[in-house]
């Protein structure tokens, strides 16, 4: 059974996770990727003359959002901050989808981009990408 991707909520925190706030009109929404590394395990003992692979360390990669644009929203201020802000600590952001079970994404990510877009026959928008820190988990 197919999910609906509309009505996903983008949230974070200023108080490390006692609150959550949702940013502004969240227009598309990425949550972070999951890739893994590999490492070759062949050796000359190996059977049938086929490489061999074990799994290495796994990187949630990044998540991104798209918003329409308001420079006075509060929400997008704050990730402008974030990512104009050398030195940024890893900060926690979730991802609630709108699934029958509300799933919820929670990760650590430092906010590495803003760009704001503004088409002359369009609205401002900005996306904002953030580079996952550690693990994610859903519930």
């Amino acid at each position: 059974m197919s999910e609906k991707g509309f009505g996903i909520i983008f949230n974070y925190t200023t108080d490390d996770g006692s609150t959550w706030v949702a940013v502004g009109e969240v227009a598309d929404a990425t949550p972070p990727s999951i890739s893994k590394d590999t490492f070759e395990t062949t050796h000359h003992g190996t059977t049938d003359g086929h490489k061999t692979f074990e799994g290495g360390l796994v990187d949630f990669g990044e998540a991104s959002i798209v918003v329409n644009y308001d420079p006075t929203d509060v929400g997008h201020a704050l990730m402008r901050t974030r990512a104009a802000t050398a030195g940024e600590s890893a900060q926690k952001y979730q991802f609630t989808f709108a699934d029958s079970g509300a799933t919820v994404e929670s990760f650590s990510a430092v906010c590495t981009g803003f760009e704001v877009g503004s088409p002359i026959d369009g609205k401002l928008s900005a996306t904002i990408t953030f580079k996952a820190s550690g693990g994610a988990t859903q519930a």
